[in-house]
């Protein structure tokens, strides 16, 4: 994982963050990886990192592209879950998909993978599952 902020703090933890610390970081970006390659890069107004759950938290802004796969679409959502075990992504609140041609698709949630080639959107007409 790869990140840079604007701002933050990396304090000691017990079973925290990033290296045995929990982090804080505003206006930050994360580039996820998998299998050893850059898989998303995942923005934020705030990301919180914890090493004993194995993951990262987005709130704010939380919006998350694809770097593995150009014609995938983006993803925005209020809050966003990357968890490292199981590859995937969660966002819930104002999902909202969007497409370079312009399409645009509103939801409630989303369920994806981390190149984000496939992803269940839940809310709107009815759920959907979608594969890049």
């Amino acid at each position: 994982m790869a990140v840079s902020a604007r701002a933050g703090s990396v304090g000691p933890g017990t079973g925290g963050g990033i290296g045995g610390a929990v982090g804080g970081l505003k206006n930050g970006t994360v580039v996820l990886y998998q299998g050893g390659k850059p898989a998303a890069r995942l923005t934020a107004d705030t990301l919180t990192a914890s090493q004993s759950r194995r993951s990262v938290v987005g709130t704010g802004k939380v919006v998350v592209r694809s770097l593995a796969l150009p014609d995938s679409p983006a993803i925005r959502s209020d809050t966003m879950t990357w968890r490292y075990d199981t590859g995937t992504i969660q966002g819930t609140g104002n999902v909202l998909v969007t497409r370079e041609s312009g399409t645009r698709i509103p939801g409630r949630a989303f369920t994806a993978d981390t190149k984000l080639s496939r992803f269940t959107l839940e809310g709107g007409a009815g759920p959907a599952s979608i594969r890049y």
